[in-house]
């Protein structure tokens, strides 16, 4: 027990010094909402030596939780007290421990007052000077780079442009906008980036907070042509929605330039090189610029990103040797610098910089890369240059943040002083007029602007309008990635989204405080017609009720929308007993390739799909993969479960060249009990040209025959017939362990009055509910001990092809003691067609 406790304090502070060496902070902010948003997109080739160390730390410290005990000789008597003693402090001094108490007391001490709200300011009303707009985001460059008494040499051109330009002396980061697209958030809409507490479902928002107001908004809506270039993903942390809901026309990134036929060496890990890019950003301008419609254009370089940065060819002759040591970030600075500065000066000794505005900024200080000693000490801020033919030359010392830099680049527009929390910078005497830096009151206003900035993702209310449109769900002012589970408070104010629908960890709640509603595909709501359909489950006026996919795509409010449905299956009997996948990013695959959600293989051996990692209930499947294979030359399907620890049967694909595609594979399979984490692998060979559209999982109807009995005992052939809430079979059969469990098979048609003889074994007298396809055959009084109970399935309504599932739930209360309410099934009889027994 010791061990193990140890092993696990170990394993907390592996992963604590991971995320340290990632994040600079330990655990904070922008690792809560990496967690959320997830790391799609990310150049995890750079980070292999942490993530290496990581890994061989949680092994070692399991190997020292599966030590056997090296001794037999007696322990002493007070070791347990003494180790949990030691082990008390040593919890609470933990690092790991210390920053999510950290987190707990930030996010729960801040509420948003009035006087809080009015400060956030939407920009308004005409630019008196509407010349076009350059913005470089240089990647992790902080104005630290330009002390000549700590870095001599390192940033020579930006130095010397520095005497061209307004340059901000102190612009700091603060909580909400240390990491790339949090310092764009707050430099661009002048609030800090933090997620809703509501948001759990983050990866299902479509809309990036739609209630911010940005300065990329307000130029929109003044007519202004928006366009951004990035040399990474702008799938990486929610960039490219961010970008896409806040005014950009056009978003190119690390897909853009693939697409450009470029050798690998231009790339690194993260994304194109930033000499790439810089000639991409220099034909843009030209191109806009021969325009008369006003532009912004924002860049974001990339070779400067930690831990070590990269070089690319432009700087394959850069050697800084200013500190007398070498270090591949220094070099990647140096070079930085050179080419950003080669892009200014191409912009300012042109035709058309008279009618532009550039300003180079950092999207957020450094974070822990190979020169972290040398960031340690003195002061650290942000860089922003401002170059503008019309402005004056000089350094502006006052205290800043990086939420008034959008707030002073509307001022250079003459479009206003006030942007969100940000304060133009360019007024105001040598006073500090940012917020987020105003100390006179003595309490730092932050923490209220992060509160603010979570009310801006706009989740909104059971009375807003719910649409369904195209696959995607519209409520309100959010768009949403079905399916879903959503929860609302007493106000009806929607407080929790989850991603997995049915399976999200949200349970189904109806009362005065708390509701949930489910939108997933048809089939987990007892609808068999169009099992892939969207439908939405909920309780209405006491009453579950579903929404078919035709009503959801008219829309209304959820009440509204819940009152004109049609009564549905009770909660305990939603079904979760399918997997069904119509959409492919490149999460999804090893060797293959994803474009407009279908996968692609690559004249490569390897898994071309897999997942979804999902829970599916013991039973016979029905496998079918869409697509097309041509040839499919040896590639196969499979089901597995527990990462690939069980292999269920393994199938060969089949030749599909028709054009449109079709079925690739139409495959059983049955599985003797519940799996976990069940996933379905795809595999190709290198001579193989496939592509998979999707695939889907779902519950097969043995037929079951007059005068069929099926034993359900591990001797039997229950498997096929089984559901959702049995345990594995015994010899007996077996034991109903859930609230509710099923039977599902297929009826003959010529009989016209089924009549089917339930063999139940139960310690104790109680009452067995019989639903057949969710409406209630009869309620069951079960005798202890072993006896047979006949049922009338006629009540049953039938699905098509006369599918029936068979619910057997208990009722509350009809069982004294929980030990004594196990009841097995042991078989199961189809009366012959002429009823006798």
């Amino acid at each position: 027990m010791k061990l193990a406790v140890t092993a696990l304090g170990g394993v907390l502070i592996s992963v604590w010094i991971f995320i340290n060496a990632l994040s600079g902070n330990g655990i904070d902010h922008a690792v809560l909402y990496h967690l959320q948003a997830g790391i799609k997109g990310a150049g995890a080739a750079d980070f292999a030596v942490p993530i290496l160390a990581l890994g061989a730390g949680i092994l070692a410290f399991t190997a020292l939780a599966l030590l056997p005990n090296l001794t037999q000789r007696p322990a002493w008597r007070y070791a347990g007290p003494a180790f949990f003693l030691a082990f008390i402090p040593s919890l609470l001094l933990n690092p790991l421990t210390r920053d999510v108490a950290k987190l707990l007391r930030q996010e729960g001490s801040t509420a948003v007052t009035a006087d809080i709200a009015s400060q956030y300011i939407r920009p308004s009303g005409g630019l008196a000077n509407r010349k076009n707009l350059v913005i470089l985001y240089a990647e992790s460059y902080e104005r630290t780079y330009l002390d000549e008494s700590r870095f001599p040499g390192l940033s020579p051109e930006l130095n010397r442009l520095r005497s061209e330009a307004v340059d901000f002396t102190q612009l700091e980061s603060r909580e909400g906008s240390t990491w790339t697209i949090a310092g764009i958030v707050s430099s661009l809409c002048g609030v800090p980036l933090s997620l809703s507490d509501d948001a759990n479902g983050y990866s299902s928002i479509g809309n990036f907070m739609p209630g911010a107001r940005c300065l990329s908004d307000h130029l929109k809506d003044q007519n202004y042509n928006l366009e951004f270039i990035g040399g990474a993903s702008s799938d990486f942390a929610g960039k490219g929605r961010f970008l896409a809901a806040h005014g950009f026309s056009t978003i190119r990134d690390k897909e853009y330039f693939r697409g450009m036929g470029l050798g690998t060496n231009r790339f690194s890990p993260w994304g194109v090189h930033d000499d790439i890019l810089l000639d991409t950003l220099w034909e843009r301008f030209t191109a806009l610029s021969e325009n008369p419609t006003p532009f912004a254009l924002v860049g974001l370089t990339l070779d400067t990103h930690h831990p070590s940065g990269h070089i690319p060819f432009a700087c394959l002759d850069v050697n800084y040797e200013g500190l007398d040591q070498r270090r591949p970030m220094l070099d990647a600075i140096h070079c930085s610098d050179r080419l950003i500065a080669n892009f200014v000066r191409r912009i300012k000794s042109s035709q058309y910089w008279k009618n532009t505005t550039v300003v180079v900024a950092s999207d957020h200080l450094a974070l822990p890369n190979d020169i972290a000693d040398l960031l340690r000490d003195g002061h650290r801020t942000n860089l922003m240059l401002m170059f503008d033919k019309d402005l004056a030359a000089r350094a502006i010392d006052k205290p800043a943040t990086t939420l008034d830099s959008g707030a002073t680049i509307l001022d250079i527009l003459r479009g206003g002083k006030e942007l969100g929390f940000g304060r133009s910078q360019l007024s105001g005497g040598h006073e500090t007029t940012s917020l987020a830096r105003r100390t006179e009151t003595g309490q730092d206003q932050l923490p209220a602007f992060m509160a603010f900035s979570k009310s801006l993702w706009m989740l909104g209310t059971v009375d807003d309008h719910l649409q369904l449109v195209n696959g995607s769900v519209h409520l309100g002012q959010q768009e949403l990635t079905p399916p879903l589970a959503i929860t609302s408070d007493g106000d009806g104010r929607i407080t929790n989204l989850g991603t997995a629908g049915l399976r999200s960890t949200i349970p189904p709640q109806s009362g005065a405080t708390t509701s949930t509603l489910y939108i997933d595909r048809c089939l987990a709501f007892g609808e068999t017609s169009r099992p892939e359909d969207w439908c939405m489950w909920g309780y209405i006026d006491g009453q579950s009720r579903v929404v078919p996919q035709s009503t959801l795509q008219i829309g209304a409010t959820i009440p509204a929308l819940l009152r004109s449905a049609d009564s549905a299956l009770p909660a305990n009997q939603l079904r979760n007993d399918f997997i069904i996948k119509r959409h492919f990013d490149a999460s999804n695959t090893v060797v293959g390739e994803a474009t407009d959600g279908k996968l692609f293989s690559q004249f490569q051996e390897g898994v071309l799909a897999y997942g979804p990692y999902e829970e599916l209930c013991a039973g016979s499947y029905q496998l079918t993969l869409n697509g097309k294979a041509s040839p499919a030359a040896g590639s196969w399907v499979d089901v597995v479960s527990d990462y690939g620890t069980y292999v269920f049967e393994r199938f060969e694909l089949k030749d599909n060249d028709a054009p449109q595609g079709g079925v690739i594979a139409a495959v059983p399979f049955v599985f003797p009990k519940k799996i976990s984490l069940s996933e379905v692998r795809v595999g190709v060979t290198e001579q193989a040209i496939v592509r998979l559209d999707g695939y889907s999982l779902l519950p097969a109807y043995e037929p079951m025959l007059p005068g069929q009995r099926i034993d359900f005992s591990t001797a039997g052939n229950g498997d096929r017939y089984v559901s959702c809430g049995w345990s594995e079979p015994s010899n007996t059969g077996r034991t109903l362990h859930d609230a509710t469990a099923s039977l599902r098979f297929r009826l003959p048609e010529q009989i016209a009055s089924p009549k089917l003889n339930l063999t139940l074994t139960s310690l104790a007298d109680q009452r067995i509910q019989v639903f057949g396809n969710g409406k209630e055959i009869t309620v069951l009084d079960v005798k202890a001990g072993e006896h047979h109970y006949a049922l009338d399935a006629i009540g049953a309504e039938y699905a098509p092809d006369s599918r029936l599932v068979l619910t057997l739930s208990p009722e509350p209360g009809t069982c004294s003691l929980a030990a004594q309410c196990a009841m097995d099934l042991n078989r199961l009889d189809l009366m012959p067609a002429t009823g006798a027994p």
